[in-house]
């Protein structure tokens, strides 16, 4: 189906960065899935893009799970994974202004939704001739 093409997914890419990097990709003749939490959302830019894209949690396992299956299932190999999902709940002036549950929330969808992403599609990855990871981050991360 897509032997020629590099199968890219971005986490995250319904706007910003991330919908950036989907829309440079596939100019490039990549196959592009983009993740989102939001299917709306997900579906708006994958039919602005031209791409495809899966409904995908990154802080809840069985949607990240589901996510991995269903590229398994579609093109059988992943070989450029884009960690981009992360969020930023408020702008504190000091550490010590924080709230512990802001901090909790970030890092579970900034670090540790990440690794859970990683992980569940690393199978994927072994699939690819030339596997990537890429980790975005912006300032606010």
């Amino acid at each position: 189906m897509c032997a020629d093409k590099k199968i890219i997914m971005i986490t995250g890419a319904t706007r910003g960065i991330g919908f950036a990097a989907a829309q440079l990709l596939g100019s490039r003749d990549a196959t592009v899935v983009i993740g989102s939490r939001d299917r709306e959302r997900a579906e708006s830019a994958a039919s602005k893009l031209g791409c495809h894209f899966v409904q995908l949690d990154i802080c809840d396992q069985r949607s990240v799970n589901s996510a991995a299956t269903l590229l398994t299932e579609r093109f059988g190999r992943l070989d450029v994974l884009v960690n981009n999902s992360a969020i930023l709940l408020d702008h504190y002036a000091s550490l010590l202004d924080l709230k512990p549950e802001v901090l909790c929330e970030t890092l579970e969808t900034n670090l540790i939704g990440t690794l859970r992403v990683t992980q569940a599609f690393l199978s994927l990855l072994q699939q690819s001739p030339s596997p990537r990871i890429i980790n975005l981050s912006s300032g606010a991360g």
